[in-house]
Protein backbone atom coordinates (compact mmCIF):
# COMPACT_ATOMS: atom_id res chain seq x y z
CA UNK A 1 0.00 0.00 0.00
CA UNK A 2 1.16 3.52 -0.75
CA UNK A 3 -0.41 6.66 0.69
CA UNK A 4 -0.90 10.24 -0.44
CA UNK A 5 -2.00 12.83 2.13
CA UNK A 6 -5.63 11.70 2.48
CA UNK A 7 -5.63 8.73 0.11
CA UNK A 8 -4.19 5.19 -0.05
CA UNK A 9 -3.72 2.78 -2.97
CA UNK A 10 -3.42 -1.01 -2.87
CA UNK A 11 -2.50 -3.26 -5.82
CA UNK A 12 -3.92 -6.75 -6.31
CA UNK A 13 -0.88 -9.02 -6.33
CA UNK A 14 -2.80 -12.26 -6.87
CA UNK A 15 -1.48 -13.52 -10.18
CA UNK A 16 -4.25 -14.73 -12.43
CA UNK A 17 -6.93 -12.72 -10.63
CA UNK A 18 -8.17 -9.45 -12.10
CA UNK A 19 -5.25 -7.05 -11.72
CA UNK A 20 -6.65 -3.87 -10.19
CA UNK A 21 -5.77 -0.93 -7.93
CA UNK A 22 -8.15 -0.23 -5.04
CA UNK A 23 -8.44 3.42 -4.00
CA UNK A 24 -9.24 4.57 -0.44
CA UNK A 25 -9.80 7.83 1.36
CA UNK A 26 -8.12 8.08 4.78
CA UNK A 27 -9.90 10.03 7.53
CA UNK A 28 -8.09 12.12 10.15
CA UNK A 29 -8.38 9.15 12.55
CA UNK A 30 -7.11 6.63 10.00
CA UNK A 31 -10.43 5.13 8.88
CA UNK A 32 -10.33 3.79 5.31
CA UNK A 33 -13.27 4.25 2.96
CA UNK A 34 -13.20 2.55 -0.44
CA UNK A 35 -13.41 5.02 -3.33
CA UNK A 36 -13.35 2.43 -6.07
CA UNK A 37 -11.35 -0.10 -8.02
CA UNK A 38 -9.67 0.50 -11.35
CA UNK A 39 -11.00 -1.55 -14.26
CA UNK A 40 -9.09 -4.80 -14.83
CA UNK A 41 -6.55 -4.43 -17.65
CA UNK A 42 -5.79 -8.11 -18.37
CA UNK A 43 -2.42 -8.03 -16.64
CA UNK A 44 -1.13 -11.17 -14.94
CA UNK A 45 -0.53 -9.31 -11.66
CA UNK A 46 0.32 -5.92 -10.19
CA UNK A 47 3.09 -6.06 -7.62
CA UNK A 48 4.45 -2.62 -6.71
CA UNK A 49 3.37 1.00 -6.85
CA UNK A 50 4.83 4.44 -6.26
CA UNK A 51 3.60 8.01 -6.44
CA UNK A 52 5.35 10.73 -8.43
CA UNK A 53 7.21 13.35 -6.35
CA UNK A 54 4.29 15.77 -6.80
CA UNK A 55 1.64 13.10 -5.95
CA UNK A 56 -0.10 13.65 -9.31
CA UNK A 57 0.66 10.24 -10.84
CA UNK A 58 0.67 6.67 -9.58
CA UNK A 59 3.00 4.19 -11.29
CA UNK A 60 2.17 0.47 -11.02
CA UNK A 61 4.47 -2.40 -11.96
CA UNK A 62 2.79 -5.13 -14.03
CA UNK A 63 5.26 -8.04 -14.31
CA UNK A 64 4.64 -10.97 -16.60
CA UNK A 65 6.12 -14.37 -17.23
CA UNK A 66 5.33 -14.06 -20.94
CA UNK A 67 8.09 -12.50 -23.07
CA UNK A 68 7.62 -8.80 -23.80
CA UNK A 69 4.58 -8.26 -21.56
CA UNK A 70 6.05 -6.72 -18.37
CA UNK A 71 5.45 -2.98 -18.13
CA UNK A 72 4.55 -0.04 -15.86
CA UNK A 73 1.04 1.44 -15.86
CA UNK A 74 0.62 5.18 -15.29
CA UNK A 75 -2.48 6.60 -13.56
CA UNK A 76 -3.46 10.25 -13.03
CA UNK A 77 -4.46 10.94 -9.41
CA UNK A 78 -7.58 13.11 -9.46
CA UNK A 79 -8.35 15.67 -6.76
CA UNK A 80 -10.85 13.30 -5.12
CA UNK A 81 -8.22 10.53 -4.89
CA UNK A 82 -9.59 8.35 -7.67
CA UNK A 83 -7.39 7.20 -10.53
CA UNK A 84 -7.68 7.39 -14.30
CA UNK A 85 -5.49 5.27 -16.56
CA UNK A 86 -3.09 7.31 -18.70
CA UNK A 87 -0.78 4.83 -20.43
CA UNK A 88 1.52 1.84 -20.11
CA UNK A 89 5.22 1.92 -20.92
CA UNK A 90 5.71 1.10 -24.58
CA UNK A 91 9.10 -0.58 -24.13
CA UNK A 92 8.65 -3.97 -22.47
CA UNK A 93 10.54 -4.73 -19.27
CA UNK A 94 12.34 -7.97 -18.43
CA UNK A 95 10.18 -11.05 -17.77
CA UNK A 96 9.35 -11.46 -14.09
CA UNK A 97 10.68 -8.03 -13.18
CA UNK A 98 10.12 -7.00 -9.55
CA UNK A 99 10.52 -3.91 -7.43
CA UNK A 100 9.53 -0.32 -8.12
CA UNK A 101 10.64 2.77 -6.26
CA UNK A 102 9.99 6.47 -6.55
CA UNK A 103 11.55 9.76 -5.51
Amino acid sequence: MITKKNFAYVVNTGGGAPATVTQFSVSSIGKLTTLGVTPARKEFALTDETLSANDKYLYVLAPSIAPGNSHIDEYKVKGNGTLSFVAATSTPLANGVSGLTGL
